[in-house]
């Protein structure tokens, strides 16, 4: 069984694939099963091997096309998950989209003539609608892997993608928890600085003072010198290369992270941020890599290499599948999937909303030095108040 562990500091590894699983667009550069926390406690109750599966879901990935690299490593990541679970009764099916829509709905329609009791995938945006669109003609649940919430529309669809708006949620908890209440937006105007700064507006506690729009590097050097003195923090919701672009524009204004926190998301969960000796001392938020790094190590034993990033949530997803085939006798709808307490997972705790988007747990990681990170505010370990 997959348990929640307390978290310490830690050195981190880059990310390993060219696929931003926080952004959902192409950049350069001991496991055990997921299972239902429970209300009262924690850990919660084993996966017993006598109690069976009994069902098969279908798992709808791009093993051919531009995407194929991350499709077969989220396969083989949930193949991973079927060896742990040990048990006849279930199966998984892998079905080829071949990374677009049209190759998703032949690939639900094979899913549904195999008489699956749930669809895994797809992995893109497009993928997922027109995947979730076809599913509900066969009564069948659809929960992909996209990042893209405007997808995710039909009500028996869902996603388990890492989004923004539990990045900036978690931010303004940490910020206010901190003190640090007088807050500067950087602001590149993307769909996904929208959402972030979207659930950083929704915090009573935090006192936006300014959001400064990231077009040019003169208009950043030219607003940072009209600041207020009274900063406490500055929120960055964008990776690189902007990001050390405008750290360095930061440290020549005297705003570097040992004279102003530097906040920001799971996109600084990357190689080129955490070696950059210019970012020492800012933080972000993101899962917790602890659980993760003993599934990396499992993967990499099994196949030799490093797993994709995305890799984790094929693990999860196949895992959760056995949960709620056991849970619902082989009839998952959204009752099971929309279970209130949540379940634990490689990349945390986690659960579905009505709306069919994940809400998460993450933690807040500081940059130590070089490679080098620490948790300094653990994930919670339950949706529970």
């Amino acid at each position: 069984m997959l348990t929640l562990t307390s978290c310490v500091p830690e050195s981190t590894k880059p990310r390993s694939g060219p696929f931003d699983p926080y952004n959902q667009t192409l950049i350069n550069g001991n496991t055990g099963f997921i299972d239902v926390i429970d209300q009262q406690a924690l850990p919660s109750q084993p996966f017993q091997a006598q109690q069976r599966v009994n069902g098969k879901v279908a798992l709808l990935l791009p093993l051919t096309g531009q995407h194929a690299t991350i499709g077969q490593s989220i396969l083989e990541a949930a193949q991973l998950a079927l060896f742990d679970i040990n048990d006849a009764s279930f199966d998984i099916i892998p079905i080829d989209t071949q990374g677009n829509a049209a190759g998703a709905i032949r690939a639900v329609q094979q899913a549904a003539n195999h008489n699956v009791n749930l669809i895994i995938g797809p992995l893109l945006a497009n993928s997922v609608e027109a995947a979730g669109r076809t599913a509900s003609r066969y009564g069948l649940q659809v929960i992909g892997f996209t990042t893209d919430w405007n997808k995710v529309s039909a009500q028996n669809t869902f996603t388990m993608g890492i989004l923004p708006f539990d990045q900036g949620t978690r931010l303004a908890q940490y910020a206010s928890q901190v003190g640090k209440r007088n807050i500067v937006i950087i602001d590149p105007q993307t769909n996904y600085s929208k959402a972030v700064i979207h659930a950083l507006n929704q915090s009573q506690q935090l006192n936006i003072i300014r959001t400064i729009t990231l077009s040019s590097s003169q208009n950043i050097a030219d607003d940072m010198t009209s600041l207020p003195q009274n900063i406490d923090a500055i929120i960055m919701p964008f990776g690189n290369p902007q990001a050390s672009q405008v750290a360095r524009m930061l440290i020549d204004k005297g705003l570097g992270p040992q004279n102003v926190t530097w906040l920001g998301t799971g996109l600084w969960d990357d190689h080129g941020i955490s070696s950059n000796p210019i970012f020492s001392g800012a933080l972000y938020a993101a899962p917790s890599p602890t659980l993760r790094r003993n599934f990396e190590n499992q993967y990499q034993a099994a196949y030799g290499r490093t797993p994709e990033r995305l890799a984790s949530l094929g693990y999860d997803a196949v895992a959760l599948s056995a949960v709620m085939l056991k849970q619902s006798q082989g009839r998952i709808g959204n009752q099971s999937i929309l279970n209130p307490n949540g379940f634990a997972g490689i990349d945390g705790i986690f659960r579905f909303q009505q709306n069919g988007l994940v809400e998460r747990g993450l933690s807040i990681h500081r940059i130590n030095g070089v490679n080098q990170t620490s948790i300094i505010a653990p994930a919670p370990q339950s949706f529970v108040n």
